[in-house]
């Protein structure tokens, strides 16, 4: 008897007996279920396998006998069977037996000599061995076989098979000495590893060895792959494969050169992809008779074609003596004609005026002088569905070269009388000569549908005789027979009069004079930018002294920039652009939309990705082509404004020369005049930043350019008036007509673009401050920083700043941590600025000296900074209770009545500042529900009331700089006083009162004997141990104990205050939990409200999401990542002298775009340069 047991910690339950013959029969049961299982898969399989064989075979001979671009092999026989065989018959006779095959296959004797025969696989992976197992390739019949060679079996090593390696490596000998290039057939065949080791080694006797390869993995990846391992030189392209004049004309672009009018590339660019260099054949050996798969009148203008791009070309012997069949290199046993000078050529010779070949001459003759005197650009154009014409482009000399050729695909293409008439070419420029003019003739007797039968000739390949070439080369234009040039305002007309099927002309055009002195012109422009253009005309001595004689005043423009009018020369968003109320905006592109800025930083990343793409085809080169739309929008947008003014003069003096430029270079110089512009402007941008940003990285740079990206002037959101008596330097005005009054233009930082660029969302008490040291302080604008500090200091209200200044008539008080950031941003500008500590003492103007007061008012005064500092530190000593203004949906439409209810205050036993209820969020975390599908409407997602972990930070560390200003004479007051209850503490006092608390109230310790005070930490509500709470007493009191990277803040601005070994952990659990590629998940994904993907648009019943309710509980938020790396650097900074070897770990992850976000904010750049700033100071 068998008894099976199923055991827990408490009991063990006995499950069930059995007798040992049933459970003997239930494996034998389950062995026969799985064996007929696995015997079910392998039938099917078997089957699948044969199907496939079986319409591999009947394809096989559909294409050799039956259909019509097929072979249409009519004999059957040994030479021809009807299924191609895969392996040789080794020692057998071929007419043997099948038996006598099966047999043979199992006698060691015998098998060793079958052998498989190679060639390719459709569709197939060529980087594994189609011959090897597990490879089903034979089994299949999926094999195209060739017949005529075997698959070599190499192994990975010559070791593997000692006598092939070293017989090829023989044979690779005798050809690299005995020629200049090797082509690889059917390179995708042969193992990489295999052809890697025989070509190192033919370089070895020949470095300079060129290898032609012909590759059909049916992936560009792949063809990469095989060309940078192997080291190939050119790749075959053929123009055969094409089966559409439209496909041809793809080819010839694709790998023809780099299009007509190619950007100026700097010398040093990044390294991007590129296509693999092309040898180009107009026929390979492989190829069917074009005059059987086309027409004989195909021949030269794909000859002429094929020539006409900017790589390496090749052709097939046998296609300039217009032989009528495919040439079979296999079973082919005659002979080639040979050449002669003779005008007669005898049998077997062929001359110059045999089939193309004269033409054959002529177009190779001015292919290699396109080369070698650089018309490397190229434009192709399908004129109609015969007609091709390509244009061969100079930069230097900018001439052009334009061939047309008439090809014909299939004798229905042939009109009655072989004349057809084009669409006229327009030129922008003058034809100065016919390079050449040649077609083919067809003489009596020929095939009318051009596709002569084989001559007959046992001895020799012969082409077809009753064709003749017309060919002249180097003739004026009044003697063409086939177009006349007439002028047509700015450009030349080549109107095609008897183009027939089968012609070519070739064109050689000069720029007109008018265009090339526009050129020179531009260049004047340009040289400022530091661009060394290429001679753009033949006049290249009047132009070197031209340029010579020095630029345009770009620089002295620059110069008399502000930084205000910097941020509308590079970037204002739509909104801001719009604000002004003269009807601007972004530029549209079609199929692009608008720009991200109205300024060049809008444009500049959509030049450079075509500069380094070579993409001429863009949406925004087309829209230049087109038109001068947009170099007019760039000088008209900058004269409307006096700062800018001179500016958009250069470019309406720029314009003049370039408006005169042909449509085809607008885009190539419009994008030189942008980059060059853009950079300049960075350049003038730097140099009026601070020493930091002037010295720093090319990263520092680039995150200083956020400096003016965000901070600008906005008629729409200006600061409140500035006391009149404010310190030297004053803020800059302007006239606002539509007041009649000056106003003054201080610079505004936007919070985040587009959604916060205008009006009343554009200056967040909050956001600004958090920014501001990044913004304005660390590139070193410090006067607009202190206009800012002084602007919200003015409304100051309930000891708060406001959350929206509303230009100070409107501004809203609901938020709890404002005011403490405000501080802290003084605390930076003595810190950083320059006799920073002055700013004490400047003026504020005070909208709200009292609670009660009204914008306006009679009772609005001047006082000191450090007046109004110290009434919102007192304020908040003494503790505020108050109701918003206007509370209602007027104000907030989604909020609960609760929550217009505020108080704050400072709680004596601990030091913290607290504020909030369960009915407001108060933070940075400031989602409020608005769903009543959801019904969380009115509900705080995070109201983190209680002591908030960031800003019992921010309070330690302004205080602690108080006590230090106040020791040093800088500020006059020596703490704070409750005068209801008699109690003064001075700072130092407050600042250690916190210091003692901190580590007791916030940290959760991972040690297992540590003993929780039951009156500080309900040990029931810890979910992670080793972290800081986020907030303490909160009224939702699993609130405190969720792990969110808040603490980041309190570590970063106040590392004094605590414990460096537990900040640490702390630090490396973030980092472990929290931390993204890009920012700091906001809650740890093992909390039960966690959702990672913010959607403001989701309108579903899930409370946790409707309309974006998870915004602050696990999206990752980029600027606290600038505070995360603070803190590891600071607290890493004050264990150095502790434990010097001391490292914070790192760990990586990845992370999604959040596309409900501000694509950029003010607080996520000026908090990495903060970091960035941090760093420069330890070095």
């Amino acid at each position: 008897m068998l008894t099976t047991f199923f055991e827990t910690e408490k009991s063990k339950i006995q499950l069930k007996k059995r007798h040992e013959s049933d459970v003997r029969q239930q494996c034998i049961d389950d062995f026969v279920k799985n064996l007929e299982d696995l015997n079910s898969k392998a039938a099917v399989w078997c089957s699948d396998a044969l199907r496939q064989a079986v319409e591999a075979l009947v394809g096989h001979v559909r294409y050799q006998r039956v259909e019509a671009h097929g072979l249409k092999i009519r004999d059957y026989n040994n030479h021809h069977p009807l299924f191609t065989p895969y392996f040789t018959t080794g020692k057998l006779p071929e007419n043997a037996e099948i038996s006598n095959f099966e047999s043979a296959m199992y006698n060691d004797d015998l098998n060793a000599h079958f052998k498989a025969y190679n060639g390719w696989v459709i569709n197939d992976n060529p980087l594994v061995s189609f011959a090897e197992y597990p490879s089903m390739v034979y089994f299949r019949r999926a094999l195209v076989c060739w017949g005529d060679s075997v698959k070599l079996r190499y192994g990975e090593k010559p070791d593997d098979c000692p006598f092939l390696w070293r017989f090829m490596r023989e044979y690779t000998k005798i050809v690299a000495e005995t020629f200049h290039g090797f082509r690889i057939d059917n390179c995708h065949s042969t193992p990489i590893h295999v052809a890697q080791y025989f070509l190192d080694y033919a370089r070895t006797i020949r470095p300079e060895l060129y290898i032609c390869a012909e590759l059909f993995t049916g992936h560009e990846k792949l063809d990469n792959i095989f060309v940078n391992k192997l080291g190939i030189t050119s790749l075959i392209r053929e123009a055969q494969v094409a089966p559409t004049v439209y496909e041809e004309s793809r080819l010839i672009y694709r790998y023809g050169g780099v299009p007509v009018g190619a950007f100026i590339q700097k010398n040093e660019r990044p390294l991007t992809p590129a296509i693999a260099h092309a040898i180009f054949m107009d026929l390979t050996h492989d190829n069917q008779c074009p005059i059987k798969t086309r027409t004989v009148y195909d021949l030269l203008p794909t000859a002429a074609l094929v020539s006409s791009a900017c790589c390496a070309v090749g052709s097939n012997r046998g296609y300039d003596e217009l032989v009528p069949f495919h040439v079979d290199v296999v079973h082919e046993n005659r002979l080639y004609t040979k050449w002669t000078d003779n005008a007669r050529p005898s049998d077997g010779e062929v001359n110059l005026s045999s089939g193309v070949i004269a033409a054959r001459r002529a177009i190779n003759e001015l292919h290699w002088q396109l080369g070698a005197e650089g018309y490397n650009e190229i434009y192709v154009d399908k004129m109609t569905d015969d007609v091709i014409a390509v244009t061969r482009h100079n930069p230097k000399t900018r001439q052009s070269v334009v061939i047309v050729a008439s090809t014909c695909f299939s004798p229905q293409r042939i009109s009655a009388d072989r004349a057809i008439y084009p669409k006229p070419l327009h030129i922008a420029g003058s034809v100065d000569e016919i390079l050449l003019e040649a077609k083919m003739v067809p003489l009596n007797g020929a095939d009318p549908e051009g596709r002569p039968d084989p001559i007959p000739n046992e001895k020799f390949i012969v082409g077809a005789k009753d064709y003749r070439l017309d060919i002249k080369t180097h003739i004026k234009l009044f003697n063409s027979k086939m177009i006349d040039v007439v002028t047509d305002e700015k450009v030349e007309v080549v109107e095609f009069k008897r183009f027939a099927t089968g012609s070519v002309v070739a064109l050689k055009v000069s720029m007109f004079s008018e265009s090339r002195a526009a050129i020179r012109d531009l260049r004047q422009f340009l040289n400022e930018f530091g661009y060394r253009l290429r001679s753009h005309s033949i006049d290249g001595a009047q132009a070197k002294e031209k340029l010579s004689a020095g630029g345009t005043n770009f620089g002295a423009i620059m110069s008399k920039m502000s930084l205000q009018d910097l941020n509308r020369v590079l970037f204002r968003s739509h909104e801001e652009e719009a604000d002004e109320g003269k009807g601007g905006g972004a530029f549209y592109v079609q199929n692009i939309g608008n720009f991200v800025y109205c300024g060049l930083a809008g444009m500049a990343p959509h030049f450079k990705y075509v500069r380094l793409n070579n993409e001429m085809g863009h949406p925004l080169c087309n829209n230049v082509r087109e038109n001068d739309w947009l170099i007019k929008y760039l000088a008209n947008r900058l004269t409307q404004h006096q700062g800018t003014a001179d500016l958009g003069n250069w470019f309406n003096s720029l314009y003049k020369s370039y408006a005169k430029l042909p449509h085809y270079l607008k885009p190539c110089f419009l994008e030189a005049v942008v980059s060059g512009a853009y950079s300049g402007v960075c350049e003038s941008m730097a140099h009026k930043l601070s020493g930091y940003v002037q010295t720093g990285s090319t990263f520092v740079r680039q995150l200083a350019l956020g400096s003016l990206v965000f901070a600008g002037y906005c008629r729409s959101a200006l600061l409140p008036h500035l006391a009149d008596n404010v310190d030297e330097p004053r803020p800059p005005t302007f006239y606002n007509e539509a007041i009649n009054k000056e106003q003054q233009a201080c610079t505004t930082i936007a919070a985040g673009l587009p959604h916060f660029a205008t009006g009343l969302f554009r200056n967040w008490g909050r956001d600004t401050f958090i920014a501001l040291p990044g913004i304005l302080l660390i590139p070193g604008r410090y006067d607009e920083a202190r206009y800012i500090i002084l602007a919200f200091a003015g409304c100051l209200r309930h000891g708060l700043i406001p959350n929206l200044l509303g230009g100070g008539e409107a501004p809203r008080f609901n938020c709890r941590d404002a005011v403490w950031w405000w501080l802290h941003a003084i605390k930076s500008y003595c810190e950083m600025a320059p006799q920073g500590q002055k700013i004490l003492q400047d003026k504020v103007r005070r909208l709200y000296p009292n609670d009660d007061s009204v914008f306006g008012g009679q009772d609005s005064k001047i006082q000191c900074l450090h007046e109004t500092m110290q009434e919102a530190l007192n304020r908040h000593f003494e503790g505020v209770e108050f109701r918003e203004r206007n509370a209602g949906r007027s104000i907030d439409e989604h909020m609960r009545d609760e929550g217009f209810d505020l108080k704050l205050g400072v709680d004596t036993a601990t030091g913290f500042v607290f504020g909030g209820n369960a009915h407001n969020c108060g933070t940075w975390m400031d989602k409020m529900g608005s769903s009543d599908r959801a019904s969380n409407r009115g509900r705080p997602a995070t109201p983190r009331d209680g002591s908030a972990v960031e800003l019992v930070g921010l309070s330690y560390a302004v205080v602690a700089f108080l006590d230090k200003m106040h020791r040093q004479g800088s500020y006059p007051y020596s703490g704070v006083t409750r005068f209801k209850e008699n109690i003064s503490w001075t700072w130092q006092q407050w600042s250690e009162k916190i210091r003692q608390n901190f580590e007791r109230c916030f940290w959760i310790s991972d040690d297992q004997n540590h003993v929780f005070d039951p009156e500080i930490t309900d040990v029931k509500k810890i979910v992670q141990h080793g972290i800081y709470k986020d907030s303490f007493k909160a009224t939702v009191e699993w609130g405190d104990y969720q792990f969110r990277p808040n603490f980041v803040i309190a570590l970063a601005v106040a590392p004094e205050m605590v414990n460096l070994d537990n900040a640490l952990r702390a630090l490396d659990k973030a980092d472990e939990r929290l931390k993204g590629p890009l920012g700091m998940k906001t809650l740890d994904e093992s909390d039960y409200q966690y959702n990672g993907y913010y959607n403001n648009s989701d309108d579903s019943s899930d409370a946790h999401i409707a309309q974006g309710f998870n915004y602050h509980n696990g999206p990752e938020w980029v600027w606290i990542m600038g505070y995360f790396l603070m803190a590891k650097l600071r607290v890493a900074r004050l264990l150095a002298a502790q434990k010097p070897d001391l490292l914070p770990k790192t760990i990586s992850q990845n992370g999604d775009h959040c596309h409900g976000s501000c694509p950029a904010q003010a607080w996520s750049v000026g908090c990495i340069l903060e970091v960035m700033y941090d760093m420069c100071r330890d070095e």
